[in-house]
């Protein structure tokens, strides 16, 4: 049974120092062979979360990014380049993207990548439906 995907979704974003919005936002689509769509089933507030929203704020987050940094999630689709998941699948999510090229990546020391980002702070993170 194929599931329905909406075109749009809630999300929490985060807007400026100390304020957050629940907002509709568009539903993200497959861009890349590699890529899985999830539906979000939970996401944890993480004392990141909380550091985002001081004023002043004890980690740096991008205005208009939707927050959030844990999750548990069913895949509803994947790219054509996958093989490991399938619609169904559950999966957990890791918010460190590393570059996967700098020393410290080829070191096996992802979290301290050059230029690694953050799901949820540089990058849409996992407090939303997909």
């Amino acid at each position: 049974m194929a599931t329905s995907i909406p075109e749009t979704m809630k999300a929490v974003v985060f807007e400026q120092v100390g304020q957050w919005a629940v907002r509709r936002v568009p539903t993200p689509k497959l861009e890349n062979p590699t890529d899985l769509l999830v539906k979000v089933l939970a996401c944890g507030i993480c004392g990141t979360d909380n550091q985002i929203l001081l004023d002043p704020p004890g980690a740096h987050a991008t205005p208009g990014v939707i927050i959030g940094h844990e999750m548990v999630a069913e895949v509803v689709a994947v790219g054509s380049a996958v093989d490991a998941f399938k619609p169904g699948d559950m999966v957990v999510g890791d918010n460190n993207l590393p570059c996967g090229h700098c020393t410290m990546c080829h070191g096996g020391q992802y979290n301290e990548c050059a230029s690694l980002r953050s799901m949820g702070e540089d990058i849409d993170g996992f407090m939303c439906q997909y």
